[in-house]
């Protein structure tokens, strides 16, 4: 066979996705399907991680069986399963993974915050977008942890995985989510971040190109695009004041009025928005950045790729 089809699972803190995909023998590969489902595994009312409920464990098992069906309808003969910080940080870890390790019979790999932000910088240079830079600064905010990458093209790069995803900042800054977000708890949560982010030894270089990935970049994306007009595909750049004009839209709006207004965000998305939006607008600010350019080549591709560049990592990853 001249390829062969692979599947990466990736349970996160709030999703649980897969990206399909045909790979060459020379390493390239084509992606032929990308699929999730909402599995927030990390309850939102409470900012510290604990046991993951077995309701939640069952809900999560029903949605890998939906993505292994896909993966039996697509022939897929090779896969991979890693789970992010709500599982790295469960206090069940141990006995969630033997669980659904026993029943469907694939080994997960659990990531350090590290090994995901490393992840996370090889998908990113694979997107066309990003692929001639010489270096970028990039982020990925997911429901449970925040990754912040500075790579150059002299091999030199910077990780740094941050508690602060947005299901444990909802819980610590607006736990009452069905109201606006009140400006004091908006300060306090800009005031942790800003220092989270000095922290971390990331450059303050405004020259850097900033990557964005996650999914409320993307949902912050489709209603920036909606309200410019320019459309999704003509929408990759978003500037600093658009998101800000949003964040101050969002913050003072209800979760009723939220979902009214933004046809585009899910009530299981619009609940979070406003701590989002103020996480995102706060790391530009603290890296001096106008713009950030939104990226689909994410920790999935960036699995996908190192499978078939390293084969220790091969072995370890795929069954």
């Amino acid at each position: 066979m001249s390829s062969q089809r692979f599947a990466v699972f990736d349970i996160g803190s709030n999703s649980t996705k897969v990206l399909i995909a045909s790979v060459n023998r020379d390493g390239s590969f084509r992606k032929i399907t990308e699929e999730g489902y909402t599995c927030r595994l990390f309850e939102s009312g409470n900012h510290k991680f604990q046991s993951i409920p077995n309701s939640v464990i069952k809900n999560l098992e029903n949605v890998l069986e939906k993505l292994f069906e896909i993966c039996i309808n697509q022939k897929v003969s090779k896969i991979v399963i890693v789970a992010t910080e709500a599982i790295r940080r469960a206090e069940n870890k141990i006995d969630l993974i033997r669980t659904i390790e026993s029943r469907f019979g694939y080994q997960i790999r659990i990531l350090s915050g590290e090994e995901e932000a490393l992840f996370i910088s090889r998908g990113i240079q694979l997107d066309p977008m990003i692929k001639k830079s010489k270096s970028f600064q990039a982020f990925d905010l997911g429901g449970g942890s925040l990754e912040l990458i500075e790579w150059n093209s002299k091999s030199n790069l910077r990780l740094k995985s941050l508690p602060l995803g947005v299901l444990p900042m909802v819980a610590e800054f607006h736990s009452e989510k069905e109201c606006a977000l009140p400006s004091c708890a908006e300060d306090k949560l800009k005031a942790k971040i800003k220092g989270e982010i000095k922290q971390s030894g990331l450059s303050e270089d405004s020259n850097l190109p900033l990557v964005g990935l996650g999914g409320a970049v993307i949902f912050l994306r489709k209603i920036l695009a909606t309200q410019t007009g320019l459309g999704f595909e003509k929408s990759s750049v978003l500037t600093l004041p658009d998101i800000v004009k949003l964040r101050q839209q969002v913050s003072q709006m209800s979760l009723e009025e939220r979902i009214v207004s933004f046809p585009d965000l899910p009530p299981d998305r619009a609940d979070v928005f406003p701590v989002a939006c103020v996480i995102i607008e706060e790391i530009l600010m603290n890296l001096k950045k106008t713009k950030l350019f939104h990226s689909f080549s994410n920790l999935r591709y960036g699995l996908l790729s190192s499978c078939q560049t390293n084969n220790g990592l091969f072995q370890v990853f795929c069954q």
